[in-house]
């Protein structure tokens, strides 16, 4: 491939595209490693009897969400588990 773009005059690139929109990619990948930080601090307060309502734990996960996405970590596109 890359002979063949050379002698066409041109480069041969390799490319990653996304099929959707990448900010729904940033924002998905953002929402998931929220749901996975509350999921974790939920197991923990789950064993101490401090459970929260549902609502607010959505609430946490969109708010953790925007500040990930407000700050991103050199970890964002790392997979904690």
């Amino acid at each position: 491939m890359q002979q063949m773009a050379e002698s066409m005059g041109c480069q041969f690139v390799y490319a990653i595209v996304p099929e959707n929109d990448i900010e729904d990619v940033v924002l998905k990948r953002a929402r998931l490693k929220a749901m996975q930080q509350v999921r974790n601090a939920g197991v923990h307060m789950a064993l101490e009897s401090q459970l929260i309502a549902e609502g607010k734990l959505l609430a946490e996960i969109e708010r953790l969400a925007k500040e990930m996405l407000d700050k991103p970590s050199s970890d964002f596109w790392n997979d904690d588990e």
